[in-house]
């Protein structure tokens, strides 16, 4: 049984599309609208197909935040339903390119972890060593309010004093990084809810670095948490024009995705693409394009 768990905060409709393609015998779905936003739009799109996670946090790029709000979905749905193999961490603008069956069938014969690794710093992935070096206060870079100008002030201010002790803090964890989105067996996610319980010292640093999102759970589960091996994460987005977000999805990219051979490969790994994302808010069709192109992928890891 796969849990869905997915960080949405606007355009119901295009959340209501992503839940009903998850929707299968093999799974259930799980829901974090940010604390931000108005969450009664997104109940009345969604009704009983999903549950809403009640323990909200608000949300802001590049902060401990985006952590919590997954913690609170794997608590819920660990909780609610014990029987889960293995948890999918999604965006409100991912969407599958296979089914839920699809999916189980393959993580079952995988064996791993699918989260995008690689030991932090890195040079190549533009993630260096201050991201955790330096102490961060989240809420500050995007918005033009006072607090948030407040915020960037504080954070300019940190970054002159001296670094932190990080080595001391990480307690026997080798510092990894990758992109946000994975998908993991329950038995991780219950050894992250462990360490978080715990009070481990980590933390105190995770807490208060920059995109924690993309160190935290990579940091576990390489530092052997479950002792299964790592594989890449299994969703694509195309980062061509080197900007602050993905682009969105167009002609161009279903052309891509119906190609028989088509996975993913980079600097994680390859294997096989399950999600893609960015997804147009407004386009209905794209979604019917994509799941008319449901098939199973090539299931070839290296």
């Amino acid at each position: 049984m796969i849990g869905y768990l997915i960080q949405a905060h606007a355009n119901p409709a295009q959340l209501l599309r992503l839940v009903e393609a998850l929707q299968s015998p093999v799974s259930r779905t799980w829901i974090h609208i940010d604390r931000k936003a108005d969450r009664a739009p997104f109940e009345t799109a969604i009704g009983a197909r999903a549950t809403f996670v009640d323990d909200r946090v608000e949300v802001h790029w590049g902060g401990w935040s985006q952590v919590q709000a997954t913690l609170n979905l794997m608590r819920r749905a660990l909780r609610d339903a014990p029987d889960l193999t293995h948890l999918a961490l999604l965006s409100g603008a991912d969407y599958p390119l296979s089914s839920p069956e699809t999916l189980l069938d393959y993580l079952r014969k995988s064996g791993q972890e699918h989260i995008d690794t690689a030991p932090f710093p890195s040079v190549e992935l533009k993630k260096p060593w201050s991201r955790i070096s330096k102490r961060f206060v989240e809420g500050g870079d995007r918005g033009g309010s006072v607090k948030a100008r407040a915020i960037r002030l504080l954070n300019r201010a940190f970054r002159l004093l001296p670094d932190r002790a990080v080595d001391r803090r990480l307690d026997g964890l080798t510092l990894h990084t990758g992109g946000s989105w994975w998908v993991m067996s329950a038995d991780a996610a219950r050894a992250v809810l462990d360490l978080v319980d715990s009070g481990h010292p980590s933390l105190a640093l995770f807490r208060s670095a920059r995109c924690p999102d993309e160190m935290f759970f990579q940091t576990l589960l390489c530092s052997g948490l479950t002792g299964r091996p790592i594989g890449c994460a299994l969703t694509w987005a195309d980062w061509s024009r080197r900007s602050a977000s993905p682009e969105v999805l167009n002609d161009r990219h279903v052309a891509l995705f119906a190609d028989p051979d088509f996975r993913l490969e980079g600097i994680h790994g390859t294997g096989p693409c399950f999600f893609v994302r960015k997804m147009p808010a407004d386009d209905a069709d794209m979604a019917d394009r994509l799941r008319a192109l449901w098939r199973k992928p090539n299931m070839t890891t290296t």
